[in-house]
């Protein structure tokens, strides 16, 4: 019993040893530059782990918003759309003003895009693919990204009508059904 209690404490002393590992401190350009390497070789995880990396260590450059957007973007090409998405919204929350804010929402946009889905099943991320492109055709139209999009808002309408004409069909099936229940 007493040897437990005199090695209970000298373990736990060695267990809070400094083997804690260090990030390698790089310059901003070094992060970016490992970070398209890694997307040239679609490794996209690597690649946005790597872009946010810029932003944890240089805050402050002008890098660290571009390695926000590009994050977004290769974890879109990585099909990761909830972290795209969040990525894109926190560069936005922290970049209001930024020279590609466009670019962004254009980015945003077409992760909800790649996420349509038949009309017989919810529609959330057409809504927001629309909202946003509504949105970027509002604060940006005389971008190259908002004369893009024109032409996917009036689909997106028209797939959301076809979605509430898919409900009304199935709405009158079901009353016609049971009209002739009722007649018989």
């Amino acid at each position: 019993m007493k040897k437990i209690l005199f090695i209970l404490p000298v373990l736990f002393l060695f267990g809070c040893g400094p083997d804690d590992p260090r990030v390698e401190e790089r310059t901003a350009d070094e992060i970016y530059n490992q970070a398209v390497e890694y997307a040239d070789d679609t490794n996209w995880n690597a690649s946005a782990i790597e872009f946010i990396e810029i932003e944890r260590q240089h805050p402050e450059s002008e890098l660290a918003a571009q390695g926000m957007i590009m994050a977004g973007y290769v974890y879109f090409k990585g099909d990761k759309h909830v972290d795209a998405v969040q990525t894109i919204d926190h560069f936005l929350r922290l970049h209001p003003s930024h020279k590609n804010v466009d670019y962004a929402l254009y980015l945003k946009s077409m992760i909800y895009y790649d996420q349509i889905s038949d009309v017989r099943r919810e529609q959330i991320a057409t809504v927001e693919a629309l909202k946003t492109m509504l949105l970027l055709e509002e604060k940006f139209p005389e971008s190259a990204y908002a004369k893009n999009v024109k032409a996917k808002i009036v689909m997106l309408k028209n797939y959301l009508a076809g979605k509430e004409m898919f409900i009304a069909r199935k709405l009158m099936k079901e009353v016609l059904c049971d009209l002739r229940r009722f007649l018989e």
